[in-house]
């Protein structure tokens, strides 16, 4: 393995551009993962609702935020 110091200007970028490839890719799954999640919380609530005014009962929309 070489040593930072014998790397050149490319290979430092190269690398550098590996590490923030890989960092961005971490964000997006974990920004998909949450905005599933929050998508899954709604369809369950509107469900929940849905159910509740075809048995004739009033609902008010839940605002209450969640924790993802």
């Amino acid at each position: 393995m070489k040593k930072v110091a014998d790397l050149t200007i490319q290979e430092l970028q190269d690398i550098m551009g590996k590490i923030i490839d890989n960092k961005i890719k971490k964000y997006m799954e974990e920004w998909e993962a949450t905005l599933e999640l929050m998508d899954r919380n709604i369809l369950q609530d509107y469900l929940e609702a849905k159910e509740e005014i075809n048995r004739g009962k009033v609902v008010k929309w839940k605002t209450a935020k969640r924790n993802v």
